[in-house]
């Protein structure tokens, strides 16, 4: 190989990893939650105040005055409050198991073998596994989820 496609192999991979962990990176679902708090609070302070007055005069009558002096306050305050969250989904799944279904000879597909492989995801996009195929073959899987 020259080293003009060498380099341009590199490359290539190098983009597809790029793309797969920024695809990896991206949330699953974004959630905002807006909610809005009222509250609404009245604050009575009650005063009554009885005033009894008695006049006793020199020629000996006596008035009498009782009234009630009412000072009660009423105040309402109206509160509100809203709040925003987010809710940031990223669940990625960390196992893939697959079925395999292939031949030994490609003139020859009247014979399949047939397999399984087990994947785990082992830092971001990017998978370790294992196979194994119905004619005693097995072997180790690397693989980028994009």
């Amino acid at each position: 190989m020259n080293k003009v496609l060498k380099l341009s192999l590199v490359g290539l991979v190098l983009l597809g990893l790029g793309v797969a962990i920024g695809r990896f990176l991206t949330p699953e679902k974004v959630e905002v939650v807006k909610e809005e708090v009222v509250k609404e609070v009245e604050v009575v302070k009650k005063d009554v105040v009885y005033v009894e007055k008695k006049i006793t005069r020199p020629d000996g009558t006596v008035e009498e005055e009782r009234r009630v002096e009412d000072r009660t306050e009423t105040e309402k305050r109206r509160d509100q409050e809203s709040r925003e969250s987010k809710i940031v989904q990223n669940a990625k799944p960390q196992w893939k198991v697959s079925g395999l279904v292939g031949t030994k000879d490609w003139t020859n597909i009247s014979s399949p073998v047939y397999g399984i492989s087990v994947e785990r995801r082992i830092a971001g996009p990017i998978f370790v596994g294992a196979w194994g195929t119905t004619g005693s073959n097995v072997g180790i899987s690397v693989g980028l989820e994009f």
